[in-house]
């Protein structure tokens, strides 16, 4: 006669082959299948095997990946908003990157090789996972599945890691599973295709842990810890989109205060503040090999950047409607084809559950577990809803709020402040089950089993329905993404406009070298944008004018004597132009290389980056040593 634990092991295998062989047949099966899996929840919460627990979780929380992630899996992807856009980025890294030339700066290849700073302006430190499997022989769509698989893979993980930090037991599983789910989310990655903005989402629960750990741990040691842990977390957001880490510095001023007098020690509040300043230091020498040539191209290269000028953007926010729209084409909602702008059905309800909640107890005086954060939970998610929404007053602010309007409304849609309000939403989830649990674990124990049971029956079946819907709406999506090669992603000019040079077109780009007052001239090779000419000038002077668009450090030298530089002048439509002197005879060697304080924002960040590991070695160590 098995044991306990052993009869639900063989009932999770019978359950996992039976479901993948269905799965594949029929991708509504998923209801059927998640509905299983929270009765062995249910059954696991009373098990007091850890172990068998340990594995359990680790099951489910695959099982979560693998739902989230079937549309990379399984099914003919449907070609997202800024899918393009971000292929080029991936392809751009790859065939720019060598052991010469990292990070990637100047892409070479966008526009009929005229050249992009994307690297430059758009932090693409996780896009370098997908350019490896591009380097490892895999086809532009599958190695973005293998990307998509890792960032879904590690949403997952990371939110239930973060998550376990607020509560424990199958709580973090219930909320890490709603988290990945959200519909806003799933949006992002199958309809828009907003592979930056999905990124820093996958990042978000960590900060959120982070901050909270350092507010609430009387020890000084462990609180450093977490502050280093915390400028990692904003490293990963910055290093994703730069819209988003303007927006989370926001998010932090508006919630910060706030935060900290709710839930920071008392007495030790100030030395709480002074940890999340120190994370913010070391969070800048991190980022140095990114801030320091951002802000180099943002304030001095003459970038026509798209997001200047008035933006208007309150009209493109969600209505109420909208943010109840859960049954619905995510490719084109109800309000005049607009895409599904909602945080999805689970955490909608959550919300107005814990509004209702919020109202009773300030009557009744009737307080679950975690009252406090609940409370501030409920607030943050209604106040960051209300800043993504179309009442929110952002055409007043744009137009009378100086500098600060313009910085605030650049964000192109009010819709992104709902990527941080599903992380509220998502915390919220796993505090209400948890103190609903409690309330009625110490009041009708009887009734804990099916409570349970009905609880996660109904949230997994409604978050497997959100992305049944986004995968049904895929297939009949006609835009494909049927990229194989480099070739099949065109001239590159998706989003050319964002980033390229003041007073220039991208329209019908010339190919080949202009020049002039030149005896002979032939060029020998280009690799990336290093160009080798061998040519000779008239008696008074040469020029050459390159396919390249003319940013800031590029350079022309003599390759016998690279002491000899040659001017760099715009040439038409912007481009690289170089003016030779007269009567010169030999190879002129024309390249872009960023400046020695871009290197030596590199070494700060390499550095900073060593110290931070080592020191979360030794405490690690310590730590070990302590409780043994």
């Amino acid at each position: 006669m098995p044991t306990a634990p052993e009869q639900l092991k063989n009932e999770l295998y019978s359950s996992l082959f039976l479901a993948t062989k269905r799965l594949r047949r029929d991708p509504g099966f998923f209801c059927c299948m998640f509905t299983g899996f929270q009765c062995i929840i249910n059954d696991c919460m009373n098990i007091q095997n850890e172990k068998l627990n340990r594995i359990l979780k680790a099951a489910v929380l695959a099982v979560i990946v693998v739902i989230i992630s079937w549309p990379v899996l399984f099914m003919d992807l449907a070609k997202g908003h800024d899918l393009l856009f971000h292929l080029e980025r991936i392809e751009g890294i790859r065939m720019d990157a060598s052991w010469t030339n990292l990070p990637v700066r100047m892409q070479s290849g966008w526009m009929g090789d005229y050249g992009y700073p994307v690297s430059i302006l758009y932090g693409d430190l996780f896009l370098y996972i997908g350019a490896v499997f591009r380097k490892l022989g895999f086809a532009v769509i599958p190695a973005f599945r293998l990307f998509m698989l890792c960032v879904n893979t590690a949403t997952v993980v990371i939110s239930y890691y973060s998550f376990k930090v607020f509560n424990k037991g199958w709580t973090p599983v219930i909320a890490a599973g709603v988290y990945a789910t959200s519909s806003y989310r799933l949006v992002d990655v199958y309809v828009r295709s907003a592979i930056g903005e999905t990124l820093a989402i996958t990042f978000f629960p960590a900060v959120a842990a982070c901050i909270y750990l350092i507010l609430t741990t009387e020890d000084a040691r462990q609180r450093l810890k977490y502050s280093i842990l915390l400028s990692f977390s904003f490293l990963a957001v910055i290093c994703s989109h730069t819209l988003t880490t303007s927006m989370m510095i926001v998010v932090l001023i508006l919630f910060g205060p706030a935060a900290l007098i709710l839930f920071g020690i008392k007495g030790k509040k100030i030395r709480q503040m002074g940890n999340i300043a120190f994370s913010g230091v070391l969070t800048v020498l991190l980022a140095a090999f990114f801030i320091i040539p951002f802000l180099d191209f943002y304030l001095f290269a003459d970038i026509a950047f798209a997001l200047k000028g008035k933006n208007s953007i309150q009209g493109e926010g969600p209505s109420v409607a909208d943010l109840f729209d859960f049954i619905c084409n995510p490719f084109g909602g109800i309000s005049g084809g607009n895409i599904q702008r909602t945080p999805g059905p689970v955490l909608m309800f959550v919300l107005i559950a814990a509004l209702i909640y919020c109202i009773i107890s300030a009557v009744k005086k009737i307080k679950l577990a975690n009252h406090r954060r609940i409370v501030f939970e409920t607030v943050a998610s209604l106040i960051l809803i209300f800043m993504s929404s179309a009442y929110f007053p952002w055409n007043f602010i744009e137009d009378n709020v100086p500098v600060l309007g313009g910085i605030l409304t650049a964000i192109e849609f009010p819709m992104r402040y709902l990527a941080f309000a599903i992380v509220f939403m998502s915390l919220l989830t796993g505090d209400m089950i948890n103190g609903i649990y409690i309330l009625i674990s110490e009041n009708r124990p009887a009734a804990v089993k099916t409570g349970t049971a009905i609880c996660t029956a109904i949230i997994g079946i409604l978050c497997v329905l959100s992305v049944i819907q986004v995968c049904y709406w895929s297939t009949l999506y006609d835009k494909r993404a049927d990229y194989e090669t480099p070739e099949d992603l065109g001239e590159w000019c998706y989003y050319a406009m964002d980033f390229r040079l003041e007073n220039t077109t991208v329209d019908d780009l010339p190919k080949g070298l202009v020049y002039e007052n030149l005896v002979n001239m032939e060029v020998l090779s280009r690799n990336s944008n290093d160009f080798l000419i061998a040519c000779t000038s008239g008696p008074d002077y040469g020029w050459i004018q390159l396919p390249v668009f003319n940013y800031k450090y590029y350079h022309a030298t003599d390759v016998e004597d690279t002491s000899r530089e040659f001017e760099i002048h715009d040439g038409g439509n912007r481009t690289v132009g170089v003016l030779l002197p007269g009567n010169y005879s030999g190879i002129v060697h024309v390249f872009w290389r960023e400046p020695v304080s871009w290197r030596i924002a590199e070494a700060v960040s390499l550095v900073t980056f060593i110290g931070c590991v080592i020191f979360l070695i030794i405490n690690r160590k310590k730590e070990v040593k302590e409780r043994s």
